[in-house]
């Protein structure tokens, strides 16, 4: 399964705790142009492993992926997409611009799409899943990355709408979502 969460804003929450959830189920790639990731490598490179997944940050494009990892091979690769939409993507998750991203999701065969939006009483509609922002959570987002482990994030709120969009996009069991996400980590 191909995801990609696409968007302009801090997306590590939504990422670390998709990693969590997919990275024990499967082989899981991450890949990203955002640099920012590096910084969970111990020699701050651009490929590197963390707990059965594999991480490629790229200085071009998403595009470029194929010439360093087989991306076939995997059961679960997740794009951090800022600007480009990966090419086949089975999920696609929008935080913000989604104006941006539309056409080019649209003229992917209808994938499913999830919107994030941050404030509960935004308008909604059966795609869209209210979520907080990564500076709600900033602190373990630091220990994540200073450990380099896949901690459990506590908030309610975040847990419940991973939760949301797990078990809508692959019919997992939203409590089983939950009470994994609140688990500490594989080490």
């Amino acid at each position: 399964m191909n995801i990609a969460v696409m968007g302009f804003k801090d997306k590590r929450h939504i990422m670390y705790s998709l990693l969590k959830i997919l990275s024990p189920a499967g082989r899981t790639a991450f890949i990203t142009t955002n640099p920012c990731y590096r910084q969970l490598s111990e020699d701050f490179s651009s490929e590197f492993e963390i707990e059965d997944t594999d991480f490629l940050v790229l200085s071009d494009s998403l595009y470029s992926a194929e010439e360093y990892l087989d991306i076939g091979s995997y059961d679960f690769v997740i794009y951090d997409a800022i600007v480009e939409v990966p090419e086949r993507i089975e999920v696609s998750v929008i935080t913000d611009h989604e104006e941006l991203y539309r056409q080019a999701i649209d003229e992917m065969d209808k994938k499913p799409t999830f919107k994030f939006i941050e404030s509960k009483n935004a308008k909604k509609d059966e795609k869209s899943i209210s979520f907080i922002k990564a500076s709600a959570v900033e602190d373990i987002l630091e220990k994540i990355e200073n450990d380099r482990e896949f901690y459990p994030i506590t908030s309610y709120f975040h847990n419940k709408a991973m939760a949301e969009l797990l078990s809508r996009a692959t019919g997992m069991d939203k409590g089983k979502i939950i009470a994994y996400l609140k688990k500490g980590s594989k080490k």
